[in-house]
Formats: structure tokens, C-alpha cells, sequence
């Protein structure tokens, strides 16, 4: 019914090759961010979207 999430994870190195993924994500630990490599039906966000710390 496309009413599933699903996640997979691979490495930053893959980034560079083609997904049918709508969403693409770029997670980083230190500093904790989170950078859209890919957003389907817009622009990626250009800069990197900082994590809060705890």
C-alpha cells in the first residue's frame, strides 16, 4: 500500500552512486550533524543542519 518505512545504511562512500531513495541523508557524528544529500521534489538542503548536543 506504500505505507512502509524503511531505512538502510550504507557507507559515506556509496554516496556518490545513484539511489531510488526519496530521501538521502548524510549522518555525522562529530560535530553531530545531518547533511540531505538528496530530497526528491526539491532542493537538498545546501549546508549542513547541526544536532543538538545533550
Amino acid at each position: 500500500t506504500g505505507q512502509t518505512l524503511a531505512f538502510a545504511w550504507r557507507a559515506l562512500s556509496e554516496a556518490v552512486n545513484s539511489s531510488p531513495a526519496a530521501l538521502r541523508l548524510a549522518v555525522e557524528a562529530k560535530p553531530a550533524q545531518v547533511r540531505v544529500l538528496k530530497c526528491r521534489g526539491g532542493l537538498a538542503h545546501p549546508a549542513p543542519i547541526a544536532l543538538a548536543g545533550h
